[in-house]
């Protein structure tokens, strides 16, 4: 069985070209469901290191949420500067980020005979806050400082309060 969960890994969570298109095709939220689905599979919580690598995974694209919403063709840029710190400790990590620079070299080569050539930035190492720290989303909304928050009971809602007078 355990071989299934993998796969779930290789063909749909881990891979680019399905991130890609999930994206594309349902927007940043139905990704989030996808992985919190994957993450509540008891079996695949028995899995610690295809898990370990899904919750990176995951947490990397919450961090990058504000900016796929209005930006999903950043995604290849988000995962990158987000994950590349945990290639050596995690096979699916290296694979999905070993499919990311195909896609730029894909990318750049498809558009050499171009009058205006691709511009691909391929930075070598971590460029943003990396997944699995104690930062689990960015909201944004207000412009200017946030000097009050409150949390709902059941810590699902946010309320903040700042001089621009938007509630976020």
């Amino acid at each position: 069985m355990s071989g299934r969960y993998e796969d779930l890994i290789s063909i749909c969570l881990g891979s680019f070209a399905w991130l890609h298109a999930k994206l594309a095709a349902c927007g940043v939220a139905a990704v989030h469901v996808d992985y919190d689905r994957a993450q509540a599979m008891p079996a695949f919580v028995c899995n610690t290191k295809l898990s370990s690598a899904c919750r990176l995974i995951s947490g990397a694209l919450r961090l990058a949420t504000s900016v796929l919403q209005l930006h999903p063709g950043q995604l290849a840029q988000q995962l990158r500067g987000r994950l590349v710190h945990c290639v050596a400790e995690h096979a699916p990590i290296a694979a999905l980020i070993a499919e990311i620079s195909e896609h730029h070299r894909s990318i750049a080569g498809s558009r050499c005979d171009e009058a205006r050539p691709a511009v691909v930035v391929n930075p070598g190492g971590q460029t943003l806050l990396p997944s699995g720290g104690p930062l689990q989303m960015l909201l944004h909304g207000h412009t200017m400082e946030v000097t009050s928050l409150a949390v709902s009971r059941d810590g699902l809602r946010l309320l903040t309060g700042s001089g621009d007078a938007r509630g976020a």
